[in-house]
């Protein structure tokens, strides 16, 4: 039983490494040259706003060509007649964007894996961002939308600036004043916006503050920056001690607060300027190399692990929950699947893997053990399946069909938001483990944390289940990942489209 490959143009479609509303990107590979990319597909809009998804493609494409920065994402190629081959065989009309491959995620899930910064490696992204950032404006072209789904991270770690659909394009050495106030996102938005006043590049200046405020906290500074917001009301009112005593014990040191405090000024004309912010001196501080961060991202993850594995109280729970769940869910069923699916296991090596952020679990085998499906790991895939049920309000399914290596799993809050998590398992080559990788694809990174934690702690809490930095083979750290040579040995080769 052999997946089909699918194919768009030159590119290999592979598996999902995001979604939203009307779009959804795709690991894709370059059959030329090897290149791993992705592949952004826009389903094509009915006549109700036809015009604005048009106008919205143009100004990302004609955005991504103009600005040629490391921490801007680059754009490869675009197709604006993409047809889609779905899984069922059938076609579906989108709108293609081949863009710069950045596995790292969103440089908010960071915030999940090691929940708030240090000073420094926060000041380290936040000059990523405004040095992209500074590249946008000197281009002409302001970003209006800058917030966490829009910062993603390549496989080094460095932050690029994606997602220019709401940007604003002027002559570079144009001042610009926009009136349109439906762009930006609740929490990011200047003040201004939600006035419906006419505003500059000052609004992104805003958002950046929003963002530094929340990787060195961990949660957000206000609601929106409204003077009917509780939150928010002492910096409108000029009142910077009180913004301040509201956030006391929140960690960010008194240098860093007067940088925020500027770039959260309530009127645009008393916000500070990128030039200004780069002679701050907070932001002049010291920052990590590029090679530095991996590493201490890496870091914190497992301090972050090891403090909830000290939890015993909570373990002690979560084994007792297991043990009901265990004598509810017969595991002949899950075993004769895996088994019949076994040929769609992907065997890989994964000492040629470098470590990603992510939750990864691991089932050692016996060496001796002759069972492909061992019991094992029947056992870790039903408890698993078992700790994504949310009670039960989860909707779980193969990803593929009669492919159970692969699951999707989603699940709506109250208040109907959706969030989805995937599921893939593979075998490793040399050691004959069995790799448990989830991965955050779709929801709100603060209301997704709430959700999964209690996921994760019952899977740290699993006997069958070994959690990464607790592995016995663990050599997760040895070299780079074999996409990122290949990605920088010919992303030359790949030319933008005209």
């Amino acid at each position: 039983m052999v997946t089909e490959k699918r194919f768009v143009g030159q590119y290999e479609i592979k598996e999902t490494l995001g979604k939203g509303g009307y779009s959804w990107v795709k690991k894709g590979v370059d059959q030329k040259t090897g290149t791993p990319v992705a592949l952004k597909f826009m389903t094509r809009a009915d006549r109700s706003w036809e015009k604005e998804q048009a106008e919205q493609v143009r100004t990302e494409i004609k955005s991504l060509i103009r600005i040629n920065h490391k921490h801007v994402m680059k754009l490869f190629a675009y197709n604006l007649n993409c047809k889609y081959p779905e899984k069922t065989g059938k076609d579906l009309n989108t709108i293609l964007l081949v863009l710069e491959f950045c596995p790292g995620g969103e440089l908010f899930d960071i915030l999940y894996y090691t929940n708030q910064l240090d000073e420094k490696t926060a000041r380290t992204y936040f000059r990523q961002m405004i040095l992209g950032l500074e590249a946008c404006h000197d281009n002409g072209i302001i970003h209006r939308d800058i917030k966490p789904q829009n910062l993603l991270m390549d496989a080094n770690y460095q932050l690029k600036i994606t997602d220019f659909g709401l940007s604003f394009l002027s002559d570079k050495d144009q001042e610009a004043m926009m009136k349109t106030h439906y762009v930006g996102t609740r929490g990011y938005q200047a003040p201004e916006l939600l006035k419906k006043k006419k505003y500059n590049k000052k609004c992104d200046v805003f958002s950046c503050g929003v963002v530094l405020f929340i990787l060195l906290t961990g949660y957000p500074p206000f609601e929106q920056a409204m003077k009917s917001d509780k939150w928010y009301q002492p910096l409108a009112n000029a009142n910077d001690s009180l913004f301040w005593e509201q956030h006391k014990g929140c960690g960010v040191s008194p240098l860093c607060q007067k940088l925020i405090t500027k770039m959260l000024a309530y009127k645009p004309n008393k916000r500070i300027s990128i030039e200004d912010i780069k002679k701050d001196a907070w932001y002049g501080k010291e920052v990590h190399g590029d090679a530095e961060l991996a590493k201490v991202l890496h870091k914190k993850h497992k301090e972050c692990v090891a403090r909830r594995k000290k939890d015993k109280k909570k373990m002690s729970e979560m084994q007792n929950s297991i043990k009901k769940k265990r004598a509810a869910n017969p595991e002949e069923s899950a075993k004769k699947s895996l088994e019949g699916a076994i040929d769609l296991l992907q065997c890989v090596d994964i000492s040629s893997k470098a470590a990603r952020l992510s939750t990864r679990f691991f089932v050692e085998t016996e060496a001796d053990n002759k069972d492909k499906v061992p019991k094992k790991l029947v056992e870790a895939y039903e408890l698993a399946k078992a700790a994504m049920q949310f009670d039960g309000q989860s909707l779980i399914k193969e990803t593929e069909d009669k492919n159970p290596w692969d699951l999707q799993i989603v699940v709506k809050d109250a208040d109907k938001n959706s969030y989805q998590t995937n599921l893939n398992i593979v075998k490793d080559k040399k050691t004959g483990d069995f790799v448990f990788t989830f991965k955050r694809i779709e929801g709100n990174i603060f209301r997704y944390k709430k959700l999964w934690i209690p996921v994760e702690d019952y899977l740290l809490a699993c006997d069958p289940l070994t959690d990464e930095f607790s592995y016995t083979h663990n050599a997760v750290e040895a070299v780079k990942d074999e996409d990122d040579k290949k990605e920088e040995g010919t992303a030359e080769e790949i030319k933008e489209s005209e």
